[in-house]
C-alpha cells in the first residue's frame, strides 16, 4: 500500500508539467520567427503614374520587427524599392502600421518605360507572407 501511495504521489507531481507543456509550447510558437501580413492601396492621377500609394503592415508574433524596406514584387524577375526608412520602422508586437508611400511620375525598367499591372496581380493585393 505504501508504494502505491508513493508512486501516486510521484504522479501529481508530474502532471502540473504534462498540463502545463501545451501552453508554453503554443507561447514559444507565438515568438519564433517572423511572421508579417502585408496589403496595399493601388491609386493614380493626372500627374503620378498608377502606383502603390499605402501598405498595411501587421505583425503577427509576439515579438518586435525592424522594417528597413518595402519592395514591390511582380513576377520572378521584376522587383522595385517602393519606400527605404532610415532608421527602421519598428512594428511593436501583434501590431499594425499604415506606410503612405512617396508619389513618382514614372517608372523606368531598363531604359523603356515600365507600367506595372496591378489589376493582373489583384490577387497579390492581400499577401501573408511568412519571412523566416
Amino acid at each position: 500500500m505504501c508504494e502505491l501511495v508513493l508512486s501516486f504521489q510521484e504522479f501529481l507531481k508530474i502532471v502540473p508539467g504534462i498540463v502545463i507543456f501545451p501552453f508554453s509550447f503554443y507561447l514559444a510558437w507565438k515568438k519564433i520567427g517572423i511572421d508579417v501580413a502585408a496589403s496595399f492601396t493601388v491609386c493614380s492621377d493626372r500627374i503620378t503614374a498608377e502606383r502603390i500609394s499605402e501598405v498595411v503592415l501587421v505583425n503577427l508574433k509576439d515579438k518586435p520587427i525592424a522594417v528597413f524596406a518595402i519592395y514591390a514584387v511582380i513576377g520572378d524577375d521584376i522587383s522595385w524599392e517602393v519606400d527605404k526608412f532610415d532608421p527602421p520602422i519598428i512594428l511593436k508586437p501583434l501590431e499594425s502600421s499604415l506606410i503612405e508611400t512617396k508619389p513618382y511620375s514614372e517608372l523606368y525598367l531598363d531604359a523603356e518605360k515600365y507600367e506595372p499591372d496591378f489589376i493582373l496581380n489583384a490577387k497579390n493585393r492581400y499577401l501573408y507572407r511568412n519571412i523566416s
